[in-house]
Parts: C-alpha cells; structure tokens; sequence
C-alpha cells in the first residue's frame, strides 16, 4: 500500500510539473492589481517580442595591452524558421487565453488613429531579425502589427527613457495595454586579466530564461568586448494618469533569478588563456589554449536538441503568459 502511494504521488507530480519551475521563479513587481476590476474587458497587445540567443562572442584585453583573448561561440541545430514557429505558436496562445476569459484584443489596426500615433511606423512581424539584441534573433508573431516610433538606421527600434504604456492607455480610451519581451539564453562569456599581462575568457553553456539577457560582442571599448542587456518583462498597464510610468494599475512579472531548462543544449564550458610567455599548452578537456600570440580567436559551437528546444522553449512561454494572465485575472 506506502508503495501504491508513492507511486500515486509521483506520477501526480509528474504530471502536474508544467505548472511548476518557471512560474515560481516568476513574481509580479508592479502595484494596484486588484484595481483591474473596473477595467473594460479590452486590450490593446502593443509588444510581443521573444529574443533567441543565437550568438554569444566576448574578448578580453590585458591591462598591459600585451595580450588579448577573444571567443566565439554558435549555436546549432536551431535556425530562423524553429524560433519564429515557437513564437507564433506562444501568440496564439495567448489570444485564446484572452478571448477564453471575454477579452476583446485590439491590433495596431484599431488604435493607429490615435493622435499619439500620427507619426509612428508599423513594425511587422514574421521577419527574426538581428538588429535589437547583439547576438539575439528577436521575433514577433507572424501575424502582427505593431506600432513604433520609429527605428534606427541600423535597424533597432526607438525606445525612450520612460515607459509609455500608461500613457497609451490614456490615448486610446484607458483601455489595458500587453507588453512583453522575454527572452532565451544559452552562453555567457566573462573574461579576466593577469598581473602577468595574460587574458582569459570562460564561456559557460546554459539554456536559461535569464533575468535580463547579456548581449555580448568582442568588439568594443578598450579591445574588451561590449555588452548590452535586456531585462524579461511581460507588463498589462491600465489607464494612464499622468506622465513618465504613473498609471491606476501596473502588472510587471519579471524572473526573480536566472530560471535554467534542463535537457536543451548540450552542457560545456569553454575556456581561452592567452599568457605573454612563450610556452603553448593546450588542455583539451577544459579547452584552455596557452599562446604566445598576441591575439587569438577561437570558435566554438554548442548543439542543441531541435525537439526538446521548440517544445521547452513553448512551454516556458506559456507558462509565463499564464502567469501574467493569473496577476491580471485575480484583480478583475
């Protein structure tokens, strides 16, 4: 009988682990939910934007200028067309949770003649591209529109200081407004330097949602790479009431910490040693490479399971729309 328990308690937990992990590292760090009651039952998806590292590469300069380390590393066995299928599937989910519990979801189309718009572009989904996040293909569903102040002549789109959500809101009748761009991660490279005038740099592979993405290139300031960063954050904004971020009610669930998903990519640690000296020792089991070039580089690749990428990464996605869904729905 303990064993028929046993039994019975772990194919129960088994089975009930898609509503775990993620959404218990995930937490609501905005204010006035339980305000939402007096919101209508309409919402304007202003942002749907999932980030995919494809890319992570860093250097390292000495303080002497003697010695510089740089790596590269790639992923594989995912492409363009795996990233944008996840996305569209996660965006599709999450207009049937809405119109499941009676919302009505208004596009780019319906609120475009809002004054505030008049000189904002439309940005079109379905085309991943590499010009938001160093190293990331960002996507939006294949399906959308949505409404920009503009981009870059690289091809980035403007954003200000301030976030704009409540005042959107306000412009298109105090309506809830979705925004949200999540992300994945799977490599981080840190580098050091020596008092001997050596470089290193140590990449660490994890399939991640993390707190806020690292966007890495070896090019940059002082030959030691550059890094950008882009926080996960799913928002719903209701009702703007007044300028900058003031708004009745302010949802924002962000990841506590780094949340890992086992199972992805394939679990590695590199590692690239520049000394001034000399003598060449190569350990092949860290991938530590001593040289006496003055610069070196170095690629590597990291494979990654297509199956278990696209089912993980969807279901990650979808336990994060729930969990905004649940702070949004328990206020109303």
């Amino acid at each position: 009988m303990k064993n028929l328990i046993l039994i019975t308690l772990a194919a129960f937990f088994v089975g009930n682990s898609w509503g775990q992990d993620l959404t218990e590292n995930l937490k609501d760090f905005g204010y006035g939910g339980k305000k939402l009651k007096n919101a209508p039952k309409e919402i304007y998806i202003h942002q749907f934007l999932v980030n995919y590292q494809m890319t992570s590469s860093g250097s390292e300069t000495s303080t002497g200028g003697k010695t510089k380390a740089e790596m590269a590393v790639g992923l594989t066995g995912i492409d363009a067309n795996d990233v944008q299928e996840i996305t569209d599937q996660a965006y599709s989910y999450l207009e049937k949770r809405l119109t499941d519990n009676g919302y009505k979801i208004l596009l780019a189309e319906d609120v475009k003649s809002a004054e505030m718009f008049e000189d904002w572009e439309l940005f079109k989904g379905g085309q991943p591209n590499k010009s938001q996040l160093m190293g990331y293909l960002t996507t939006a569903p294949t399906d959308g529109e949505f409404l920009i102040k503009g981009e870059t002549k690289k091809g980035k789109i403007k954003t200000g200081i301030l976030d704009i959500n409540p005042k959107i809101s306000k412009a298109i009748g105090n309506i809830l407004i979705w925004n949200s761009e999540i992300n994945f991660q799977y490599c981080r490279i840190e580098g050091n330097s020596f008092i001997n005038d050596a470089s290193k740099l140590k990449g660490t592979v994890k399939f991640i949602v993390p707190a806020s993405a690292i966007a890495q290139s070896s090019e940059g300031f002082l030959g030691n790479g550059s890094i950008q960063t882009k926080q996960t954050s799913a928002k719903v904004v209701w009702k703007g009431k007044g300028k900058g971020a003031a708004a009745e009610a302010y949802i924002n669930v962000i990841p506590k910490k780094d949340y890992e998903i086992e199972g992805v990519v394939e679990k590695k640690k590199f590692k690239e040693y520049v000394s001034p000296s000399p003598s060449v020792y190569t350990n092949a089991y860290f991938g530590i490479l001593y040289s006496n070039n003055k610069e070196v580089q170095v690629s590597h690749q990291v494979q990654a399971d297509n199956a278990a990428y696209k089912e993980k990464a969807l279901e990650n996605l979808k336990k994060y729309i729930d969990t905004v869904l649940a702070a949004m729905l328990e206020g109303q």
